[in-house]
């Protein structure tokens, strides 16, 4: 009888420390329920890794039809250069050499969902549809 007694005096002293969800949250060590410490990092389509700020996927870009152009995408500072990352082509899976590149498709989409400073640009989205190995494969 003592020890439910105990038990449930524990609970309630416990409930009543807890009881707002911003409450749980602090205890948490979290101001909102989903809350970031950075933004989302990029990958490089060439070899997956993870591009810090700052960080660019070198590219080429030949114009094309309304709003979508053709890119040729090199790779990154992981992949070009230092080589510490293995480059493969995300289409047939062959392993690409330094001189070898992804073609794709590169556009400005309309971004309703995108939340961004006044006056910024919206994100660039780029679609790759093949290497260049792929692409001399399909043409022959």
């Amino acid at each position: 009888m003592a020890i439910a007694f105990i038990v449930a005096l524990l609970v309630a002293v416990g409930l009543a420390a807890l009881g707002t969800r911003a409450a749980v949250r602090k205890a948490r060590g979290r101001s909102r329920p989903f809350a970031r410490p950075w933004p989302p990092l990029r990958q490089c389509p060439v070899c997956g890794t993870a591009l810090l700020p700052g960080q660019r996927v070198q590219t080429a870009k030949f114009p094309s039809r309304a709003g979508v152009a053709t890119v040729h995408l090199a790779g990154c500072p992981h992949c070009l250069g230092s080589g510490t990352a293995a480059r493969v082509c995300p289409i047939c899976a062959r392993t690409l050499a330094e001189s070898d590149y992804l073609l794709g498709r590169m556009w400005q989409q309309a971004d309703t969902l995108a939340v961004r400073r006044p006056g910024e640009p919206a994100a660039m989205h780029i679609r790759v549809n093949a290497c260049n190995h792929c692409v001399t494969g399909q043409l022959r």
